[in-house]
Formats: C-alpha cells, sequence, structure tokens
C-alpha cells in the first residue's frame, strides 16, 4: 500500500502495532567504514562468485535511525537490503512525527508490505509486449507519458465512442486533436475502421483486457488516406500531415500506409522507383526524419504478389521500415521483401502482424492480418524509449531498435534486423547518453578499436567490478577484485566486432561508457 498523505496512516485499527519505514537514501561510505562493516567472509564469497557490492550492502543511516527513536518508536530490526526499519508503536502521534520526516520514503504495515511496482497486465495484448520484452520499458515507468505520436490512417470510426479501451485518450488529456485532410475538416470519427485498430494496437489502456504498446502517450490523428480511390494526391495529403505534425512537435509518426499501384490513369511506380530518392512520400519521411521525428511506417503487403517489395515510402533511409511475422515470430507470407532498389536492407525490423491482437471499434477485442498491425507495435516501443532517455535523437532511437533486434547480426531482407528487443534497445540509449565524468581522478578508461585499458589510481584499498555488456544487453566479459594503482590491458581478442558498454562499479558508483571494437 502507498501512503499519499499522512491522514492515511490512521485508517488501520491499533491492533497493527509493527510498521516498516523505507528511507530515500543511504549515507556515502568512506573505504574505512566499508571495511569495517562488511565481513571478510562476505567479501571473499563475493568476490569467489564475482558478484558486484551495492547499495543494499551498505549501512543504513544512523541519524535516521535515531530519529525514529526520537519520535517515540521501537525499533525491532534494520534492513540494509531495503534500505527500511520495521518499528513497533502504539502511539498515533508517534507515526504522525515519523511520517514528517524529510528523509521517510513510506510507511506500511509489515502485515501488508506489497511491491511498490505492479506489473502490467497486457491482457489480449501479452503476446505483443512478450515479443519485443516490453514489460521491461513498462514496468520501470516508461509507457509514453508526455510523447507525441501522430497516426495517419483512413480513417478513425469509433474511437471517440469507444470508451472501455480508449476513453482515456479524451478525460486524460491525451487527445491532441485531429485533421481529415482530404476533406479539410477536424472529424476523423466518420470515415474508416482501418486507423482505429492501428491505434488501439497503441494507445488502448484496459489492464487485463488489452494494453497498448504506448498507452501514456498523446495522440494526434490524421486522414490521409481515402477507399474511394487509390491516387497520387493522397501522397500529398501525407506530406501534409507531416508538415502539421512537425509544426505540432510530435514526436512519433505511425504511417501503416503505402504506395506503389494506382487507379487507372494515374501512373504507377515501378520496383526501382524504390530507391530512397524518388517518391514525393518518400522524400517528405526522410524530411520529417531529419527534423527530429521517428517515422514508423508498415512494409507493405505484397510479399505473396507479383509487386513482391516494400512499397514507398519504405524505401526512405532515415526511418523504421516494419515487415510482419506470426506470433512464433516466422515472417509471414504477406509481408513485403526488400531490399530497396538501390540495395539498402528493408524491412529494418519486425514484429506480430499475423493475427495481432487488436481492439474493433465496438471496443471488442479481436485480431488482424497485415504489416499495418505490426508498425504500431514498434511505433509504441519508440515512444517509450523517447520518454526512457529523452536526450536521445531521433536516428539513435531508430538506431537502439535496429541494434536490438535478433538478427541484428545477420540482417536480411526477409527479416532486417529481426525482432526488436526493448531492453537491448534501452540499454544501448543509456550507453550513449552515459558518458564518463569529464573529472574523475581515481579512473580512467582509454579505448580504440583494438582494445579497452583499465586505469585506476588509488592510495586506498579499493573494489572494483568490470563488466561489459553487447549491444543485446547480454554480459560477455567481467572481471573485479580489490586494487589501487592499478593497469589493464583486458583480454578482449576474441570478442567479435561491434558495440559494447562498459559499466565499471567503483567507489559506490556506476560509471557506464560506450566502446566499439574494430576488426
Amino acid at each position: 500500500m502507498r501512503w499519499c498523505s499522512v491522514g492515511l496512516l490512521f485508517v488501520f485499527a491499533w491492533a497493527q502495532q509493527s510498521w516498516w519505514v523505507f528511507f530515500k537514501d543511504k549515507p556515502a561510505i568512506s573505504p574505512t567504514v566499508l571495511q569495517q562493516t562488511i565481513s571478510k567472509a562476505k567479501l571473499k564469497r563475493h568476490l569467489r562468485q564475482k558478484i558486484p557490492l551495492d547499495q543494499r550492502d551498505f549501512p543504513v543511516n544512523t541519524y535516521y535511525l535515531t530519529q525514529l527513536k526520537t519520535c517515540g518508536a521501537t525499533i525491532l530490526w534494520v534492513s540494509k537490503w531495503f534500505n527500511a526499519a520495521v518499528i513497533k508503536t502504539e502511539n498515533e502521534s508517534c507515526l504522525s512525527c515519523i511520517a514528517h520526516q524529510t528523509f521517510v520514503r513510506k510507511i506500511t504495515p509489515v502485515k501488508r508490505l506489497k511491491s511498490v511496482l505492479a506489473a502490467v497486465d497486457y491482457g489480449s495484448a501479452q503476446p505483443i509486449a512478450d515479443a519485443i520484452n516490453l514489460s521491461v520499458l513498462h514496468n520501470a515507468g516508461f509507457q509514453g507519458n508526455k510523447v507525441k505520436i501522430a497516426v495517419f490512417d483512413n480513417g478513425f470510426i469509433g474511437v471517440d465512442s469507444n470508451h472501455a479501451t480508449l476513453g482515456h485518450l479524451f478525460t486524460q488529456g491525451r487527445f491532441l486533436g485531429s485533421w481529415d485532410f482530404a476533406l479539410q475538416d477536424s472529424n476523423v470519427f466518420d470515415d474508416g475502421v482501418h486507423g482505429s485498430y492501428v491505434l488501439s494496437i497503441m494507445a488502448s489502456n484496459a489492464p487485463g483486457v488489452y494494453v497498448g504498446t504506448a498507452p501514456m502517450a498523446s495522440y494526434f490523428l490524421a486522414r490521409t488516406e481515402v477507399n474511394a480511390y487509390e491516387r497520387h494526391i493522397e501522397e500529398y495529403y501525407w506530406l501534409a500531415a507531416v508538415e502539421v505534425a512537425d509544426s505540432l512537435g510530435i514526436d512519433v509518426i505511425n504511417s501503416s500506409l503505402g504506395y506503389n499501384l494506382f487507379d487507372p490513369g494515374e501512373g504507377d511506380y515501378t520496383y526501382q522507383d524504390m530507391n530512397g530518392d524518388r517518391t514525393i512520400v518518400t522524400q517528405a519521411a526522410d524530411i520529417a526524419a531529419s527534423k527530429g521525428m521517428v517515422v514508423v511506417n508498415s512494409a507493405g503487403n505484397e510479399g505473396a504478389s507479383p509487386w513482391h517489395y516494400i512499397i514507398a515510402p519504405c524505401d526512405a533511409d532515415s526511418i523504421l521500415c516494419v515487415g510482419a511475422v506470426d506470433q512464433n515470430g516466422v515472417i509471414a507470407p504477406f509481408s513485403s521483401r526488400g531490399p530497396t532498389a538501390d540495395g539498402r536492407i528493408k524491412p529494418d525490423v519486425v514484429a506480430q502482424g499475423a493475427a495481432t491482437p487488436l481492439v474493433l471499434s465496438n471496443g471488442q477485442v479481436s485480431s488482424g492480418n497485415g504489416t499495418s498491425f505490426s508498425a504500431p507495435i514498434i511505433a509504441g516501443l519508440a515512444a517509450c524509449l523517447i520518454q526512457a532517455v529523452p536526450s536521445a535523437t531521433a536516428m539513435q532511437i531508430i538506431e537502439a531498435i535496429r541494434r536490438s533486434g535478433d538478427r541484428a547480426d545477420k540482417p536480411d531482407t526477409i527479416y532486417g534486423y529481426g525482432i526488436p528487443n526493448a531492453a537491448a534497445a534501452w540499454s544501448y540509449l543509456r550507453s550513449l547518453t552515459t558518458t564518463l565524468p569529464k573529472k574523475f581522478p581515481l579512473l580512467q578508461i582509454k579505448q580504440n578499436l583494438e582494445q579497452l585499458q583499465l586505469t585506476l589510481f588509488d592510495e586506498q584499498f579499493q573494489y572494483y567490478q568490470l563488466t561489459l555488456y553487447d549491444i543485446q544487453g547480454r554480459k560477455v566479459y567481467q572481471q573485479d577484485g580489490f586494487i589501487t594503482n592499478v593497469q589493464y590491458n583486458l583480454p578482449l581478442q576474441t570478442l567479435h566486432p561491434g558495440c559494447y558498454i562498459v559499466e565499471v562499479f567503483y567507489k559506490n558508483q556506476k560509471i557506464r561508457a560506450k566502446w566499439i571494437k574494430g576488426f
């Protein structure tokens, strides 16, 4: 149970006498105190199993414990691991006194101790979240909050009346507005259901029924596609929508649309036109990316047709082109294939687009087939990553999603870089935006394409641990010990070329940096 105010503390009968008091922080610890408070036997066990010391091994602030006693509490037990104390009191004023201490994070009855974060219950969307490991971001609180997503589609019938899963968009201020670029009005809720299905995959927020990939994001809905015809004017609607999205400060664009064949007399594109530069919609997509928007587009459903290949704007080099797989990760026959006409890898990544769980315009859960439904999975992931690492650029978000794919080592023109992994993408972004302090006299990391050199210099006996992770977040190397004035050229010749994350735990700090190993 979480406490919102002091008044809520007193709703329990006073037969409840034992309470957890959780503290906000721990004091900095000197090497001398470290050696005095941690036994040699414990240190030996940690070293043998290569387990680093962390905040849970350090003592609770004794001043905090003194203040609890001053308030009248009897301390039954102190937990280093939870940075908390179990107290006993029968006095309401004692709890009130403790609750007003600035160092107290939370008070809760012993018999009702629960985890602070509850796992998201995705309901029918569970396979979507599991496939891309999305719960790592969502359970950490990154669900797209304050990130703006524009959805380009053929209309959004039922979105304004589907209170079951999408009502929160309107009641919580996450609906940014809408525009019909064909009819030039703001009503996008009277024509087309395809956009409603696409939106539901990202925006639904009904725990136990359906939770989308970015349920806390804010959405702008744009109708750029007209069901009655296939004309080049729809590309210009798309362009107009992108420029409006730019002016609105949109962060992510989901476009489950594509252009290749048109009505008689319009003039079709050819595969040779899919070279990243020729079509107006592809050019517009690349410009959008240059303005800092993450553009996510469905690859197309031409895999089993004579056309076979991706369609515009998926040939753009600065956007994410998303193909479709089934729940088992096998490519869907209809998913458009790469490469681009000039030989670049496309699609970029894949997600579930066969029998994809979604919500109908009447609020009922169903499923659908098409790369239209794999794209919003990735768009929602991008939004969560933007919230998690707001300093990351659009191109860094795209690169992180590509690199996190399960085929990133050997991308191809069917799966691209594969199915993304949210945890690995998040780890990669943090490595780019977390740099070594400009002045850190106790540690130096020197790196080039062949080797990584770690130098520690300190006159005091110090514990350190260095861990190396690959781009998938897998631990590939670790060493630790208690050292003074030591320099290592790490034996990393067996590691494959690529990007790695260096993490050093030293003097109660974790420092991370990126290392690129060359050939």
